[in-house]
């Protein structure tokens, strides 16, 4: 349960209050538009997070 939670922190509903809804998959930081490359650990994996689902 650890892992799903680390996920949906990440990914999905984390407990920041701050809903970015692109996210790096690599370090999780957040961006409110598409980007090419992470300006925090420079993965190019940036995908759109699911924030139609509430549960």
């Amino acid at each position: 349960m650890g892992l799903l939670e680390s996920l949906l922190g990440l990914f999905g509903r984390g407990s920041d209050g701050e809903e970015s809804p692109y996210r790096c998959i690599q370090c999780g930081e957040g961006y409110d538009r598409p980007h090419r490359e992470c300006d925090r650990c420079g993965s190019t994996f940036i995908a759109a997070t699911d924030d139609e689902s509430d549960e």
